[in-house]
């Protein structure tokens, strides 16, 4: 009875985790091709993000407010990240001088 409980359980772990890399990791499936740069909103909530950039070494833009530090980015932007006209502004001064 332990080891069908245990096996049990290990399927309910697996499913759970499957569901989970599912949400984190489902925009890396329509992915085309490796991003020239990577542009982080919120440090805290995109811990995975910033980690896989550091890693496939791809530049990284991110704001960084007092609750977070920059580590692992190439390029901090010191603002508030919680601010929706700070993050708007950026992301309009991208729009205007980067896209086109």
């Amino acid at each position: 009875i332990r080891t069908a409980m245990a096996l049990m359980d290990l399927i309910k772990i697996d499913r759970v985790a499957t569901i989970r890399y599912t949400y984190y990791l489902y925009g890396l499936v329509t992915v085309r091709r490796i991003p020239n740069a990577v542009f982080i909103t919120s440090l805290k909530k995109s811990l995975l993000l910033k980690h896989e950039a550091h890693k496939m070494r791809i530049p990284s833009f991110g704001l960084v407010d007092t609750d977070s530090t920059g580590f692992g980015l190439t390029h901090p932007i010191p603002s508030n990240d919680q601010s929706v006209t700070a993050v708007s502004y950026f992301f309009n001064l991208i729009n205007k001088h980067i896209l086109f």
